[in-house]
């Protein structure tokens, strides 16, 4: 496919997300069954771009709500005679590669996930603590430390924040929150967390369809910025009993009378 061909498809892509938006309330919730950034898992693993993220964001595929980042190129699965679940659907994603001449090229491959692979194991998504996202934003300076409550809301909105002092404009933000969201591993239903997207914004979208894709590398560019944001080692909140926690007071003797706190002496 030449580059033309490429961004045409990408639009129908962004078309069919703002159709899939609008049909659930105003939300994507495919976003919620990626539990972090989906990879290829070929021989030659890679994570895959916002791009493709999109795309899988916006496919109407039984595989998506298994959770399982893991795909695998429809020639990778011939190379190894693996057998695939019957009915499962593969979904084309963008490869880029160069001509002879250097030229970039692009071509849609199929891909299957995972779970459409029968030779493949279930996945086991790793859940991560609430107290180590905190924790994580704490360090980086988002949320204060030291504040006696805070929830999973409180670190989406702190992620906003960020997002917007970084000059992203409202789409840009939604698409900050809702990748941080589906990625931050935190076992809890996700859907609850997804944020909604305004009628005014699914029309900017369907007007200019590439600004879905260039918000979502923005939103990417974005989060990457927040994972090398100057890390603050946080102290630790010590009670008064805990000060000398770690102390050991070995007793050899004396040579005048000591009194212990309920004035018992003790032996020379």
């Amino acid at each position: 496919m030449n580059t033309d061909e490429i961004f045409e498809n990408r639009r129908a892509v962004a078309i069919k997300i703002c159709q899939s938006i609008r049909k659930n309330g105003g939300q994507l919730l495919n976003a919620q069954f990626f539990l972090e950034r989906p990879y290829c898992a070929d021989s030659h693993s890679y994570k895959f771009s916002s791009t493709n993220f999109l795309r899988l964001l916006a496919a109407d595929n039984e595989a998506i709500c298994k959770c399982n980042p893991r795909w695998f190129s429809a020639d990778e699965i011939k190379n190894n005679s693996w057998s695939i679940r019957q009915h499962a659907k593969p979904e084309l994603l963008e490869v880029w590669t160069k001509s002879s001449d250097g030229k970039p090229v692009c071509f849609l491959q199929e891909f299957y996930n995972a779970w459409s692979i029968l030779d493949k194991d279930s996945f086991k998504p790793k859940n991560q603590e609430l107290l180590t996202i905190i924790e994580n934003l704490q360090a980086r300076g988002l949320i204060e430390n030291g504040t006696d409550i805070i929830s999973f809301q409180d670190c989406i909105d702190s992620i906003k924040k960020f997002a917007e002092s970084n000059g992203a404009d409202e789409l840009t933000s939604i698409l900050t929150v809702q990748t941080w969201v589906a990625e931050s591993k935190l076992k809890t239903k996700m859907s609850l967390f997804l944020p909604s997207y305004s009628d005014s914004i699914l029309t900017d979208i369907e007007q200019a369809p590439d600004k879905l894709f260039e918000s979502m590398n923005t939103a990417r560019a974005i989060l990457k910025k927040l994972l090398h944001e100057k890390v603050t080692p946080l102290a630790k909140n010590l009670s008064a009993d805990d000060f000398f926690r770690d102390l050991k007071i070995i007793y050899h003797g004396s040579e005048i009378t000591l009194q212990n706190e309920d004035e018992t002496v003790y032996p020379n």
